[in-house]
């Protein structure tokens, strides 16, 4: 029985492996970069979205939305990973970072609590939910397409076997740290 498998020729060399190694580190970048800022603007975003009398009750409850989108990481693994396999890795890693995408668009074009009420802090909720739903497809999905499409390692294979795809996250951090000059918190 003859197994087939996605990898390229021996000796040939794959543009899709080193587009995905790039697509993935700059995904983690964003998804990162995302985090840093959302908590580094926690005290606005709690003034924004949430009518709290205190300044702490506003600022926890914008910490708490924050670890709310944690909690769909697991179950967006699962989905995305059977996306992955029924779909293929290549689609499935697409829709993941494409919804990643559009909910951190939504989240900036959401109106505050004096504008929509209720409203605000509910749609907050729900799009970060689904960002930390997608990015748990973004993040392993790049680490199993990359290790399924390599039929034998090369130097993008082994930038992402070695945490490469890793290094998004602390640039993401940084770019955010790197900002504090141009919006200082209160």
């Amino acid at each position: 029985m003859k197994s087939e498998s996605n990898a390229p020729a021996k000796g040939r060399k794959d543009p899709v492996i080193r587009k995905v190694a790039l697509s993935s580190f700059l995904g983690n970048f964003i998804e990162w970069f995302d985090y840093a800022t959302y908590t580094y603007f926690a005290i606005q975003i709690g003034e924004v979205f949430f009518p709290a009398d205190s300044g702490i009750d506003s600022t926890l409850l914008a910490f708490a939305i924050f670890a709310i989108s944690f909690i769909f990481r697991p179950l967006g693994a699962m989905f995305w990973g059977s996306m992955g396999d029924k779909k293929g890795r290549k689609w499935s890693l697409s829709v993941s970072i494409f919804v990643m995408t559009g909910a951190a668009f939504l989240i900036g074009l959401l109106p505050g609590y004096n504008v929509i009420g209720l409203a605000a802090p509910l749609l907050l909720l729900v799009l970060r939910s689904v960002q930390g739903f997608s990015a748990a497809g973004e993040y392993s999905g790049a680490a199993v397409f990359l290790a399924v499409r390599s039929g034998q390692p090369s130097w993008p294979v082994l930038l992402a076997r070695s945490g490469f795809y890793r290094y998004g996250s602390a640039r993401g951090l940084h770019g955010c740290s790197s900002c504090q000059d141009a919006a200082p918190c209160r």
